[in-house]
């Protein structure tokens, strides 16, 4: 079996409502070089019947099925068992728009520096009506100084280089809830670049039972701890 250029990751916890949708705009993408690797992390809601199905008609999914593990070690899971020198990250609940891969695989070409790349999100309802857009930076100083004070990606947007994941030890358990901002500080400290580009490449779909509204204080919360071991790191 040949390696693919990318491996998507999706983690379900009882994401069976959107699901289908998130798992379509994978499978829509015009960059078609991938394996989808889907966890179902202990889900109740129906999601592993949804995922089976979906695996039965296309080969690049790779089904798994677990025990509740959580977030972070579910996404740990999905690295080690991913192929792929870039890893791209999705949620259950959200849409990839079809130009997604293709846009952000291009920024890596001669880029040993870059370590990931996101992009802009347009933020939806539970009905899917695009509501506003958000923008980051690019790069540079602007996103460095964003970096400084909260995470400069959309977590389910991004692709990250395989090797310079793992060789950080991936996502850390003790940031819960921020373990994407704390990897995006370490790799600022190890050297690395963090980019976006300037289009929106993903539909974030905002509603009540979404990780980040119903844990907002502990997310940010784990963040203020990121961002002091990011300074105790760069102050030595």
């Amino acid at each position: 079996m040949s390696i693919p250029v990318l491996s998507v990751l999706l983690p379900v916890y009882n994401g069976g409502r959107f699901l289908a949708e998130a798992i379509e705009s994978i499978l829509a993408q015009t960059f078609t070089d991938f394996e989808f690797i889907i966890i179902n992390d202990g889900s109740r809601d129906g999601s592993e019947a949804i995922i089976d199905d979906y695996a039965a008609r296309d080969a690049r999914i790779r089904a798994f099925h677990q025990d509740n593990r959580g977030l972070v070690d579910t996404l740990n899971r999905g690295i080690a068992l991913a192929r792929a020198p870039l890893i791209a990250r999705m949620d259950a609940d959200d849409i990839s728009l079809p130009r997604r891969f293709e846009r952000q695989i291009n920024r890596f070409e001669n880029r040993t520096d870059l370590a990931v790349v996101g992009g802009c999100i347009i933020l939806i309802d539970d009905a899917g009506k695009r509501t506003r857009r958000c923008n980051y930076p690019t790069g540079g100083a602007a996103l460095l100084q964003l970096l400084e004070h909260d995470s400069p990606l959309a977590h389910p947007a991004v692709i990250m280089r395989r090797d310079v994941v793992c060789g950080l030890g991936g996502y850390r358990r003790q940031y819960k809830y921020a373990q994407d901002y704390d990897l995006w500080l370490r790799m600022h400290d190890a050297g690395y670049a963090i980019e976006n580009v300037d289009e929106p490449v993903l539909l974030y779909r905002q509603h009540a039972e979404k990780v980040s509204f119903q844990h907002s204080w502990q997310q940010t919360l784990m963040a203020v701890v990121a961002r002091l071991a990011h300074r105790a790191r760069v102050a030595g």
